[in-house]
């Protein structure tokens, strides 16, 4: 499915691995005057695309985040020009690797991305329906409502995401709060 802007998450993992490879700093000017650290959490708490377009198409690259893409477990993702797709698999088992600390990526630089996502300002989609603290990562373009998300509760952590084609927030936050009472919690 076209991911709108959940792609964003395998950007931020690539960019997080040239920071880590001293290929990319965080004070580097990325896009209108802001660094790739205010870059970073403008893209992904508040889905700005000029960061995420920049990072994609100029700074980490498109044939880098392809190339990253089997390490994060995403196997069914492409990032075609003009046809870019993802999986609910693909995110979720990404965002599973992430939270369980099987991504080769520093503590300070995962919590770089697990704080931009906690504050996400979007939050009418899986935070609404379920009671844990939710880190989540929001797309929506067009008929495309998604939202891929890490949940901490009192039972444990689990990851859900949902991807959608003509539904709405309301629906997302009713199906959370479903999966939630599923897994008895």
């Amino acid at each position: 499915m076209d991911p709108a802007s959940t792609y964003k998450l395998y950007v931020a993992y690539s960019a997080l691995k040239q920071v880590e490879e001293d290929e990319l700093q965080w004070e580097q000017s990325i896009v209108d005057g802001r660094d790739l650290d205010q870059c970073f959490y403008d893209m992904l708490a508040v889905s700005d695309n000029a960061c995420a377009e920049a990072l994609l198409n100029d700074v980490v690259g498109r044939e880098q985040i392809v190339a990253d893409l089997p390490e994060v477990g995403a196997l069914s993702t492409s990032f075609e020009i003009g046809d870019v797709r993802t999986t609910a698999s693909d995110l979720t088992g990404m965002l599973a690797r992430w939270e369980a600390g099987e991504l080769p990526v520093q503590q300070q630089d995962g919590d770089a991305l697990m704080g931009a996502m906690a504050e996400n300002i979007h939050r009418d989609g899986i935070p609404a329906g379920v009671s844990g603290d939710v880190s989540d990562k929001v797309g929506f373009r067009g008929p495309y409502l998604h939202d891929a998300a890490i949940v901490h509760d009192d039972a444990g952590v689990w990851v859900l995401t949902i991807l959608t084609e003509g539904s709405s927030w309301d629906e997302i936050a009713e199906i959370s709060g479903e999966v939630e009472a599923a897994l008895d919690r």
